[in-house]
């Protein structure tokens, strides 16, 4: 009908019958606008036909003298029309267009779009909400990516190849389909363009986020797994002490008697970094996305948890990280002992209390939990339990004392400071300097090098 109308039109304004041009061009835009939720291939269709319709609405309502039609847009224009000349004048318009009871009577059935409550005919389910869209390409996309992620498993690379590759495409149909309807929008504002523009959004920011968890996951399980190959996973302090002070071949707590040390935690901490990276590119995304979505998307998602989960996360692999980071600082082959206490100190006294805080934080919230806890398993590293900070903290705490017994023995100038480190000052000795003018104390892990020399300076 839509489509027959436009013709008409077209028709009508060929001929110069302004009235029926104008008819006929307002109740195809009423319709197609109406269709624009039943999905994909009406959507575009309207697309098409919006196109078509706005001169011929244009200058139709020029000649008909409609009042506020030269400053108003084509999309108001018809809107107008149908509202003031088109509803309740049944014999005027039949007489135009003789099917117009018919159309009427099947537009009604349509229910109009009003406010932020617009449903579309697909749906996507996510952290307990629903957001529905238009596009059916993009539904069967996403169906397709969420079979594939419960089936996923991390021992099959093909599966996990396969199932980035579909998430992707999510996105990148997601953004074309939120690209349309933003062109579509410019010409005509109405509820259903602002619902679908919100909910492209959402699906991206979906997206984005599955896709996010996956990398998470497997940076994670890379670190775990050559942490173990290196031996870096002791059970408790005696084992943490002759891994670290013995020699490094022969190690009782590597499987492989000759894995090198330092290279595998290196890689270690540098799995961690790559995680917080992730993480804070993945709070930018949300941010992004936020701006586009509809309040009641936002609520329905619960877009702030997302944020704040990740900066929870973010903050419990920082302690991680940083307890990786100590243990490569006191290998064999760096002997770095005074560095690595501190990064031990800082994982107890500040790494771990800001994660503890940020997690006790989302517990206060008495919010439904997330999917990515109760039905994704690919998605449970980022939402850290007290549990796993737990265990960081045991860990750095059982090696704090080792690393002290190692730094004591190391150096005799840091005798007084290793043993009290709840009392860390701001300033420890400086063990490169032996002349008159260097300082004996310098700021904390910063040293000067022999040659340095005090330049007098007026107050």
């Amino acid at each position: 009908a839509a489509y027959w109308l436009q013709m008409q039109s077209q028709l009508r304004f060929e001929l110069q019958q302004w009235e029926a041009a104008l008819d006929s061009a307002a109740l195809a835009w009423v319709i197609t606008d109406r269709l624009a939720q039943a999905g994909s291939s009406h959507f575009a269709l309207a697309h098409a036909m919006l196109e078509a319709l706005d001169p011929i609405v244009r200058l139709a309502a020029y000649q008909m003298r409609v009042s506020g039609a030269q400053h108003a847009t084509p999309a108001a224009i018809a809107v107008q029309w149908y509202d003031s000349n088109m509803k309740g004048a049944e014999d005027r318009v039949s007489a135009t267009i003789p099917e117009y009871a018919d159309i009427s009577a099947a537009l009604d059935k349509l229910s109009a779009p009003t406010g932020e409550n617009v449903a579309f005919a697909n749906e996507l389910h996510w952290r307990g909400g629903t957001v529905s869209f238009a596009s059916q390409e993009l539904a069967a996309q996403v169906d397709r990516a969420q079979g594939l992620l419960k089936a996923a498993s991390s021992d099959n690379s093909d599966s996990l190849d396969e199932m980035v590759a579909a998430y992707r495409k999510v996105g990148k149909t997601a953004r074309r389909c939120h690209a349309e309807s933003a062109v579509a929008a410019q010409k005509s504002q109405t509820a259903a363009l602002d619902a679908l523009l919100s909910a492209y959004a959402a699906v991206q920011l979906y997206s984005v986020c599955v896709l996010s968890a996956i990398d998470v996951t497997q940076l994670f399980n890379e670190a775990q797994s050559i942490a173990h190959t290196c031996g870096a996973t002791a059970n408790s302090a005696d084992a943490l002490l002759g891994w670290l002070a013995g020699p490094c071949a022969g190690s009782p707590l590597s499987d492989d008697k000759n894995a090198p040390r330092q290279p595998g935690l290196a890689q270690v901490v540098v799995c961690y970094d790559k995680i917080r990276q992730r993480l804070t590119a993945l709070q930018r995304s949300v941010t992004e996305m936020e701006a586009k979505l509809l309040p009641a998307v936002r609520r329905e998602i619960r877009t702030q948890q997302i944020a704040d989960e990740a900066v929870a996360a973010e903050a419990y692999y920082t302690c991680l990280r940083n307890y990786y980071s100590a243990l490569l600082h006191a290998s064999p082959a760096c002997a770095q002992y005074v560095d690595s206490l501190a990064l031990l100190d800082i994982v107890v006294t500040e790494n771990v209390p800001h994660a503890t805080a940020l997690t006790a934080q989302l517990a206060k919230r008495d919010l439904p939990p997330s999917e990515a806890t109760d039905t994704e398993p690919w998605l449970r590293n980022l939402a850290p339990s007290p549990d796993k900070i737990a265990q960081a903290s045991e860990a750095a705490e059982m090696a704090l004392p080792v690393v002290r017994g190692l730094c004591v023995g190391a150096s005799e100038n840091t005798k007084a400071w290793v043993h009290s480190p709840a009392s860390r000052l701001n300033l420890v000795a400086n063990t490169l300097g032996k002349s008159a003018s260097v300082p004996q104390r310098v700021p904390h892990l910063v040293d000067f090098t022999a040659d340095f020399a005090v330049v007098p300076i007026k107050p």
